[in-house]
C-alpha cells in the first residue's frame, strides 16, 4: 500500500514494527485507563519522533534561549504591557522525543474528554448494537483505534512543532516554556534566516501566548469552560465510522493507517455549531490576533528582519499537517472570517486606544466581546472603554 500524498500520517506499515503493543494485540485491547490508550499512543508518537535525528543541544545555546525568555517578557511587558507571569519562567530545550513524553502527559485533559464523547457515541447506538458485530467489544477496540490516531497526531505534530505553543492552546504547566532548538534551527536554515533572530522571534512568540494564559489567568479557566460546553453540547454521529470499522481488520497495520489518516474519528466534520463552539473560536482568534500584534510590536526595532520571520512561520503553519489534524480532531479550527475579525477588532481597538485599552480583554470574562461587537468594535469600546 502506496503513503498518502500530502497526508501527515504517511508512515510506512513497518513502523507499527517499532511498537510492541502491535505485536500483542490482545494486550491492547486490554487497555482500561480510559477512552484513549495512551500506552499506545506513546509507543506510536515515540516511533514517529524518533525517525527524526537532531543534533544535540549545547550549554551555550540554552544561555541563548535562557536569555530570549527574559529578553522577551520584558519587552512585551513594555511594548504591549503584558504583567509578568506569577510563576519563574523555565525553558524547556526539547527534541521531538522529549516533547513527545511531555504530550502523552498534558493532552489527556485536552483529549479525553472528547475520547469519552465518541466512545459513547459509539456504543450508545441502539440500533448499531443490534446490526454491527463489533458492538460486543466496543468497549476493548474504541481506545485501541483512538490510542492510533492519537499516537499519529501527536507523532505528527512532534516533526513540526517550534514551539509547545504552536499548539495555541493551554497545555503547559506554569512557567514552562517548551522549544523544539532542532526545527527552530532547520527553519531558519529552509528560509535562509538568521538562526539567533529566529530563536527569538520564536520564543518571544511562544512567550506572548504563555503571558496571556498566564499573567491573566481566567483565559486559561474560560477556555477549558467552554470547551467542556461545546463537547457536552455536540451531538456526535458515527454511523459512516461504524461501517467503516465493521470492515475494518484491526490485524493489518496498513488498514489502521488507512483508517487513522483518513481521520476515522473527529469532530472536524460534524457540522456542529453552537454557542459554545462560537464562542471558543472568538476566544482563540482574539488570543492569537492579540498575540501577534505584541509579538510585532516588541520585535520591531529589536530583532531584524522580524517581518520576514513572522511570514515564513505564517506559510510553514499553514502547511502543518499535525496542527490541522489536531484541529481537526477536536473540531476547533477556527474559520477564516472569524480569524480576520479577530485581526481587524484587536487592530481598532488599538488605533482607538492603544494597549491599555485592548488589555481589558483580558481583565474580566464579561469584556470579551457579544457577537455584534465582535463585528463592531466601536460598540465594544463604547462599552469597556
Amino acid at each position: 500500500m502506496k503513503p498518502m500524498e500530502g497526508n501527515p500520517f504517511d508512515f510506512s506499515p513497518e513502523m507499527f514494527s517499532k511498537v510492541p503493543l502491535f505485536a500483542e494485540l490482545a494486550k491492547a485491547m486490554s487497555w482500561s485507563g480510559g477512552p484513549i490508550n495512551w500506552d499506545l499512543a506513546k509507543q506510536i508518537a515515540s516511533a514517529m519522533a524518533s525517525a527524526d535525528h537532531v543534533a544535540p543541544i549545547i550549554d551555550s545555546d540554552r544561555d541563548d534561549l535562557r536569555d530570549a525568555a527574559r529578553l522577551a517578557e520584558a519587552w512585551l511587558s513594555e511594548s504591549a504591557g503584558f504583567p509578568a507571569p506569577p510563576a519563574v519562567t523555565r525553558v524547556m530545550d526539547l527534541t521531538p522525543s522529549q516533547w513527545v513524553d511531555r504530550a502523552v502527559a498534558s493532552f489527556p485533559e485536552l483529549l479525553n474528554p472528547l475520547g469519552g464523547k465518541l466512545t459513547g457515541a459509539l456504543a450508545g447506538d441502539a440500533e448499531s448494537a443490534e446490526k454491527n458485530p463489533l458492538a460486543g467489544v466496543m468497549g476493548q477496540l474504541m481506545p485501541l483505534l483512538l490510542g492510533v490516531q492519537v499516537g499519529s497526531v501527536l507523532g505528527s505534530l512532534s516533526s513540526s512543532l517550534l514551539t509547545g505553543y504552536d499548539v495555541a492552546l493551554p497545555l503547559e504547566e506554569d512557567g514552562i516554556l517548551p522549544i523544539l532548538v532542532p526545527h527552530v534551527d532547520t527553519h531558519a536554515r529552509l528560509f535562509a534566516l538568521d538562526r539567533r533572530d529566529v530563536r527569538y522571534w520564536v520564543t518571544l512568540h511562544a512567550t506572548a501566548h504563555r503571558m496571556l494564559y498566564e499573567a491573566f489567568p481566567w483565559t486559561r479557566t474560560h477556555f477549558w469552560s467552554l470547551y467542556h460546553s461545546y463537547l457536552a453540547a455536540i451531538d456526535v454521529n458515527l454511523g459512516e465510522t461504524t461501517e467503516r470499522l465493521q470492515s475494518l481488520d484491526i490485524s493489518r497495520p496498513e488498514e489502521l493507517q488507512s483508517a487513522v489518516g483518513e481521520n476515522l474519528f473527529g469532530l472536524g466534520d460534524s457540522g456542529f455549531a453552537g454557542p459554545a463552539l462560537d464562542r471558543l473560536h472568538v476566544l482563540l482568534g482574539l488570543l492569537e490576533a492579540a498575540a501577534g500584534l505584541a509579538v510585532s510590536a516588541a520585535a520591531g526595532g529589536r530583532l531584524l528582519g522580524a517581518g520576514e520571520i513572522a511570514a515564513s512561520v505564517a506559510r510553514a503553519r499553514t502547511d502543518n499537517d499535525g496542527v490541522r489534524s489536531l484541529e481537526r480532531f477536536i473540531g476547533l479550527e477556527v474559520p477564516a472570517l472569524v480569524e480576520q475579525r479577530a485581526v481587524s477588532f484587536c487592530g481598532a481597538t488599538l488605533d482607538a486606544g492603544g494597549w491599555v485599552l485592548l488589555n481589558q480583554l483580558w481583565q474580566d470574562p464579561q469584556h470579551l466581546p457579544t457577537a455584534e461587537e465582535f463585528a463592531n468594535p466601536a460598540a465594544w469600546i463604547a462599552r469597556v472603554g
